[in-house]
């Protein structure tokens, strides 16, 4: 079994919330009985860890799992996932109103074409803050070869008027209070 995600998105009542209890009985159940065993329990908890992992490579690059993790939409679009995820998981067909609901990342329809949006930057998750990166901006700077360590220098005429979000940088006294070498 893999390793759990940090945040998970949707849970095992969830998933039977979209397909009903008979449905997920009907899809899980691998020994015939009645109701559904501990083993195939683990089963439907690892599939809400592989949906949860399908949505973060989507937009955990532009948003924080905590973050993702108190979103309703998020725990939606998961949740859908995860029944899809379990439908097919035998080869049994998929309903065609979660078939639809879902899409399909390539014909970027449903909830892998919203994703994709998102991903693209083409939408955003209004409810949801999105991540400042801690990088240093570049576009300010260049590399002077007179020095013998510390070879970047910032630019004070070339830096954008805008403040820049996130964290602030650190002051580089060396090349604020020293003379440039001619």
């Amino acid at each position: 079994m893999a390793l759990a995600p940090a945040y998970v998105y949707c849970a095992n009542a969830d998933v039977r919330n979209v397909l009903s209890r008979y449905g997920v009985n009907l899809r899980l159940n691998d020994s015939g009985g009645v109701t559904v065993g501990t083993g195939e329990e683990a089963e439907l908890t690892e599939i809400c860890y592989d949906a949860t992992e399908e949505v973060n490579s989507y937009l955990a690059g532009r948003y924080d799992p905590i973050h993702l993790a108190d979103s309703y939409l998020v725990k939606k679009w998961t949740k859908y996932i995860a029944a899809k995820e379990l439908c097919e998981r035998r080869g049994n067909p998929v309903p065609k109103a979660l078939l639809l609901a879902v899409g399909t990342p390539e014909a970027q329809t449903g909830i892998y074409g919203r994703m994709v949006r998102v991903m693209n930057e083409v939408e955003s998750l209004q409810s949801i803050p999105e991540r400042v990166s801690p990088t240093m901006a570049w576009s300010n700077g260049r590399v002077q070869m007179g020095y013998p360590l510390r070879k970047w220098r910032v630019e004070r005429p070339l830096n954008e008027q805008t403040p820049r979000q996130g964290p602030p940088q650190n002051l580089d006294y060396g090349a604020e209070f020293t003379p440039y070498p001619l």
